[in-house]
């Protein structure tokens, strides 16, 4: 992986980790950002052996469901806990 491609991977992880803070309060509104970033770390991911499309689309459906029960600490360590993982050494 490029230097830029590494810190891009490295930018988007830390906005995901901010969105999944917003998400504990309440959902993220679905926008253009957050599927920009999720679509950046999948295409980033794309030598990953057991790469994943549904980790993605399940964080996606996580921060922007307004249905689900959320107490904050405990619903962004659990979004926290579910993003997409891109694993080392790539």
């Amino acid at each position: 992986m490029s230097d830029s491609t590494t810190r891009a991977v490295t930018l988007a992880i830390a906005a995901l980790y901010d969105i999944a803070e917003d998400a504990g309060k309440g959902p993220v509104a679905p926008n253009l950002t957050l599927r920009a970033l999720l679509a950046l770390l999948y295409e980033a991911s794309h030598d990953c052996e057991g790469r994943n499309r549904a980790s993605f689309v399940d964080y996606w459906k996580t921060v922007t469901n307004p249905g689900l029960e959320r107490d904050d600490e405990g619903q962004r360590n659990y979004i926290r806990s579910t993003y997409p993982l891109i694993p080392a050494g790539r």
